[in-house]
Parts: C-alpha cells; structure tokens; sequence
C-alpha cells in the first residue's frame, strides 16, 4: 500500500524525463487506487454508479493533438482491465483508434470547442455578445454528427479550453450548464454541476512534467488515495505523457538548465461563464 508521494522528488523527474517513460508512472497510478480498494472506471461507468458509497478512481482523457501516445495510453488501461473516456476534439480524430476503444468498452465522446470556434469566426469581443441559444444549435449538430460518424452509443461530451476562453474568460460548457441534456441527445456534461457538488469529487488534472511535478492544481493521484477521497476524477492528456522527440530534447535542455516549477497554487475551477 502507498503510504507517500512517490512522484515528487528531482530522482523522479530526471528518471522520466531522460527516460520519457511517464506511461510506466501512469500505470503505477492505476494499481495503487486498485489496491486502496478503489473502482476504476471510465466516466460514464462512474456516472452510472455515483451515488453508491463504493470509491472510484475515474480516467478521462481529452485529446487535444493526436499522437502515438494516445493509443499507448489506451493500451495500458486495457491491458490493466479498465475502461476509461477519451474525449477528441474534431481535429484530432481517428476512426480505428476510436473503433478499437469502442470494441474494448471504453467511453467516447466529443471535446467540443463551439464557444471557442464562434469567437474565432465571428470576430467577439466581449463574452456579453455571446448568443447561447444559437451557440446551443450548433452544439447540438455537432453531437449529432458526432455520434452518426464515430460513435453510436456517446452519452456524454466535454467542453474544450482553447485561448479564446481564456481571453473572454468563458467557458465552451456554459452552452450546457442547467441546460436539458435530452435536448442534446446526451446523458451528461463531464463538468456537470450536480455531479460535482454532490458527489464528493477529487478533481485532478495533468500537466507537463516541468510543472509541479506533473500536475496543474494542488491535487494529485497519490494525495487522493492516500487521503481516501471518495471520488477522485482524473483527467489527463494523452500529450503529457510520452512526449514526441522534439518535445523531449526541450524537455531534458529545461530540466539541465533547472526550468522546472516545483509547486502551484493553482486551484480548480470547474466553469467560467
């Protein structure tokens, strides 16, 4: 049983940086939560189960590019046993890949980015000049096509964070939040505020390794387990984890160099509307 941190030391880092093996760290993740007792599962298996009183540790992912990394992430879950949800942003789809997660019985949804997109298109300025109801339209065709190319049974979608969001500080999900989710053809929101107020959820999210060791809020796996966290949501990007050479060569220049962040004091914030 894990009884500390045992991702956190500069050992650590230079080993998985020089070695580019955070993969193996990510496996070590999912059986440490299995052996504290924990459910792991993908979204919509914790969505069907979230109000019982068992733990789970639950994967998601959100594939803003479209590397090798993915599939490799996708093949240690399935070699472990677990599902997890992938969420693909238009621009990085891939047909086999998603028909293999599909058949293993893993989640797919969409990564929608339709605030982002309309402020790109139409030239906004101000959040306050942005149309919900027609933002909504849009939305909704893009789950629907979504779901008639790629994926059948999608019951969830999970809204992407481009700059544009973060230079009008708004979020793709407001198109969602109290919105009836039937009109959508969907279950639920990854972000879904109920589920996050009621059901006791941990949430962490990765980051490059230069950063606090991997990880953008003051959460983290090991934390979570340790602490008995009931719910603990993880969601991590594909790209953090087995780096392309080019990214990997700057990665081992800005450790040598000591560029790394080793602590944050970033907090979670589930939407901005």
């Amino acid at each position: 049983m894990i009884t500390k941190r045992f991702d956190n030391s500069k050992v650590f880092l230079a080993k998985t940086i020089f070695l580019n093996n955070r993969l193996s760290v990510y496996r070590k993740y999912i059986l440490a939560a299995k052996e504290a007792g924990y459910k792991v599962c993908s979204l919509k298996e914790f969505w069907d189960d979230r109000f019982s009183k068992d733990k789970h540790f639950v994967l998601r992912h959100d594939v803003d590019q479209l590397l090798s990394a993915t599939r490799k992430m996708f093949e240690v879950e399935k070699k472990l046993g677990v599902h997890a949800t992938y969420y693909f942003r238009w621009s990085t789809i891939d047909k086999k890949l998603i028909k293999d997660m599909l058949d293993a019985g893993f989640e797919v949804g969409l990564h929608y980015e339709t605030v982002a997109t309309y402020i790109s298109e139409h030239n906004i300025k101000s959040k306050e000049d942005l149309p919900l109801k027609e933002m909504q339209d849009i939305l909704k065709e893009e789950i629907k096509k979504f779901r008639n190319e790629f994926s059948p049974n999608m019951v969830s979608c999970c809204s992407h964070g481009a700059q544009e969001n973060r230079d009008l500080d708004v979020s793709s999900n407001i198109l969602l939040e109290d919105a009836d989710y039937s009109e959508f053809g969907i279950q639920f929101e990854a972000y879904d505020k109920d589920m996050y107020e009621q059901c006791n959820i941990y949430h962490i999210m990765d980051c490059n390794l230069r950063f606090s060791y991997g990880f953008a809020y003051k959460t983290n796996p090991i934390d979570g387990i340790i602490g008995d966290k009931q719910n603990i949501i993880f969601l991590s990007h594909p790209i953090h984890w087995k780096l392309t050479f080019l990214s990997w060569i700057g990665d081992c220049i800005r450790f040598v160099l000591g560029k790394n962040t080793y602590s944050t004091e970033r907090e979670f914030r589930r939407i901005a509307k």
